[in-house]
């Protein structure tokens, strides 16, 4: 597995070229435009790039608002390494608690971020289509939180 790096600019063709296997809605070249300037943005040290997330912080709360990993690279310890890193970001920002919206149907994401400490808060019905809800999850920030 290699490393990590923040986000260039000449990296938004290869995010849209993995955008194609994001979950669904996919976003837009614009999207990721907006994306890379206003919010944090971390994609795999590789040429192509095989994941990428994006992470945003508003008055404490992180919030995971995109992870796409390349169905290829899925279960390697990617998306871990991305989750972890993401993580390190919140608490270094000085968040308190990391918010994520998943897919219900999407059970690879939910059991990793269950392994790594995230709790249901809530779920969002319908969210993502007819019978396709978005489940809303939180992990604290906690100085004993211990790496999974």
């Amino acid at each position: 597995m290699s490393g990590l790096r923040e986000v260039e600019p000449d990296d938004l063709a290869s995010i849209m070229e993995l955008e194609q296997y994001a979950p669904l809605p996919t976003w837009s070249k614009s999207s990721w435009m907006e994306e890379t300037t206003k919010h944090h943005v971390v994609v795999s040290d590789t040429q192509p790039i095989v994941g990428v997330i994006a992470l945003g912080l508003v008055s404490g709360t992180a919030e995971v608002r995109r992870v796409v990993v390349l169905p290829q690279n899925r279960r390697q310890g990617l998306g871990r390494s991305l989750m972890e890193y993401a993580y390190r970001w919140a608490e270094n920002s000085g968040a308190t608690e990391i918010f994520l919206e998943v897919s219900a149907s999407n059970t690879a994401a939910l059991g990793l971020y269950r392994k790594i400490g995230f709790q249901d808060v809530s779920v969002r019905r319908d969210y993502y289509g007819p019978g396709d809800d978005g489940v809303v999850m939180c992990l604290p920030i906690d100085d004993t939180q211990e790496d999974s």
